[in-house]
């Protein structure tokens, strides 16, 4: 039985697919909606599975009346404001805000901003009700379990960073970065294929780590990202925007960009989609970062983005095998190498870090209303795995400390493994478990999740926790 709980709109989720409510004129079997998120109109076309899409089509879907060009406005739970002014002024870098106009932020807002001093900052810009309600359905309660945990969090983070936490990730990173330049030359300079392979799996782990940079505020780290086929540009919004805010919802563009090659939602799948990506994701996954550079691109010519001088560090390491090797040809190979393996080694790791798996959460599966609050959510979105928990190397080349980052993702990997005490502490007080798990499950899990076309009950699972504890 399918359940929708979207807050407006068709009730019909063949209807929101095919634009009709007669369901026998729609041959598409729909996911259940169980978020209570309205459906993206963008979610199934090919074409449009990008971060472009993805913000144009949330900022139709938030439909916020009293917004325009001419008088841009952003929504933080039930109120309006102007942040053009502010947008030049914002600490983290002004693209999180230019990107957002027109959106409900109140999910970014929240998760993004630790302290009290820009909830005190925000009063200032408010310029008036907002006079529809919101479409998300999660909650930030003062006293709901995210808000809790959040204070909490901050009276040990605005404390100094005595053990030099943070500048231990930005020395890792910048260690990763001068093993890669280092195995790229030597590559270039011997003539070794291997060594480039070597180099691709050092770019593929300066990427994930540099994954912690561009959830802060501007700065030079991130755009170490910028050396593979991705942009941290267009990261920012697919991942810090939409998966991070919505994790394994239809809202989560990290899920529907691998459709309908990877169907991870519970859905009616065919047989190819459900036992066979074993076999065809190592094919898959060698191209999935230059089918990203293709799209960025694509998106280029059409005019939907404009270019990004950062966009050139993509062209570099082409730069200087064509200056160290004997011809171009061999350079354009050994350059195709490098993608290809930074391409297989990101994408296995980030599909086996944190989010699929049968027991974790995914739209279709039935929501209590107890994970309505949104940290609770992200918990139920979220597995972490035992040997990536607290240990910084493996956090950093891993995803590691996923739940915690998830909650708050502006803060240092370093300084995770400090709140992991008032974690379990308020855990308990809302009486929700969280359990690890090791990375071998974690990594059949995927393919059991993509096999998975039934429903689970998080409500059921809750009430057992609760019987237990």
């Amino acid at each position: 039985q399918l359940h929708h709980y979207s807050l407006k709109g068709p009730t019909n989720l063949n209807e929101l697919e095919c634009g009709t409510q007669d369901p026998t004129e729609c041959s598409v079997e729909m996911p259940s909606i169980s978020s209570g998120l309205p459906r993206p109109p963008y979610r199934d076309a090919m074409k449009d599975k990008n971060s472009h899409a993805w913000l144009a089509g949330k900022r139709e879907l938030d439909a916020i009346p009293e917004h325009s060009d001419l008088t841009p406005r952003w929504r933080i739970h039930d109120s309006l404001y102007d942040l053009s002014e502010f947008a030049a002024k914002h600490p983290g870098g002004s693209s999180w805000i230019t990107k957002t106009s027109g959106h409900d932020i109140t999910e970014a807002f929240e998760s993004h901003h630790v302290g009290p001093r820009a909830r005190t900052l925000l009063a200032k810009y408010r310029v008036g009700p907002c006079s529809t309600p919101r479409q998300s359905p999660f909650t930030f309660a003062e006293d709901g379990f995210y808000c809790t945990m959040r204070r909490r969090a901050y009276e040990i983070l605005r404390q100094d960073d005595a053990e030099g936490l943070c500048a231990r990730s930005r020395r890792f990173q910048e260690f990763l970065l001068g093993s890669f330049i280092a195995l790229l030359l030597l590559s270039a300079l011997t003539e070794q294929l291997l060594l480039t392979a070597l180099a691709g799996v050092f770019l593929a782990l300066n990427a994930i780590c540099a994954h912690n940079f561009f959830h802060k505020a501007d700065n030079w780290r991130m755009y170490i990202f910028d050396l593979t086929c991705f942009s941290s540009d267009d990261w920012r919004t697919s991942h810090a925007l939409s998966h991070h805010q919505y994790p394994n919802t239809v809202l989560d563009l990290e899920v529907s960009a691998l459709e309908p090659f990877l169907v991870f939602l519970p859905r009616n799948k065919n047989l190819v989609q459900r036992f066979l990506p074993i076999v065809y994701t190592q094919l898959l996954y060698p191209v999935v970062a230059p089918i990203e550079a293709l799209k960025k691109l694509i998106s280029l010519v059409r005019g939907q983005t404009s270019f990004r001088v950062e966009s050139l560090l993509f062209w570099a390491p082409l730069a200087v095998l064509c200056l160290l090797l004997p011809s171009v040809q061999q350079a354009l190979l050994y350059f195709a190498c490098l993608h290809a393996v930074t391409s297989y080694v990101f994408a296995t790791v980030g599909l086996i870090a944190a989010h699929h798996h049968p027991e974790i959460w995914h739209e279709g599966d039935e929501l209590a209303p107890h994970y309505r609050d949104w940290g609770l959510f992200q918990i139920a979105a979220v597995r972490d795995r035992t040997l990536f928990v607290k240990n910084l190397v493996l956090v950093l080349i891993g995803f590691g400390d996923h739940a915690l980052h998830h909650l708050f993702p502006t803060v240092d990997h370093a300084r995770l493994g400090q709140l992991y005490p008032v974690f379990l502490k308020t855990l308990a007080e809302f009486e929700t478990d969280y359990a690890l798990c090791d990375q071998l499950d974690l990594a059949i899990g995927k393919y059991r999740q993509l096999a998975r076309v039934t429903t689970n009950s998080l409500e059921e699972q809750f009430v057992q926790n609760k019987k237990q504890m």
